[in-house]
C-alpha cells in the first residue's frame, strides 16, 4: 500500500468515525418502526455508494489528466469548454 493510499484510508476512517453516529441519528429521525438493523444497513449502503462516487470521481480525473498532454494548451484540451 502506498503512503497516499493509506493517507486516503485513514482520513476516511476518521471521517467515517466522526459522523457514522450522525447519520444514523438523522435517519432515525425520519423514519419511524423500523429495526435498528435496518437502519445501519441503510447508512452503510449510503457510506458504500459515497466511497463509490467518490472514487469514481477520483478515476476521471485521473483518466483526464494522463490522457491531456501537458503540452496541450487548457483551451484545446479534450472535453475543456471555451
Amino acid at each position: 500500500m502506498t503512503t497516499i493510499t493509506q493517507r486516503r484510508d485513514e482520513q476516511v476512517s476518521t471521517f467515517f468515525v466522526t459522523h457514522a453516529d450522525r447519520l444514523q441519528r438523522a435517519v432515525r429521525r425520519h423514519v419511524n418502526r423500523v429495526g435498528e438493523e435496518l437502519i445501519e444497513d441503510a447508512c452503510q449502503m449510503a457510506w458504500t455508494d459515497r466511497l463509490a462516487v467518490n472514487t469514481f470521481v477520483c478515476l476521471l480525473a485521473l483518466y483526464a489528466a494522463t490522457s491531456t498532454p501537458a503540452s496541450c494548451p487548457r483551451s484545446l484540451a479534450p472535453g475543456v469548454k471555451r
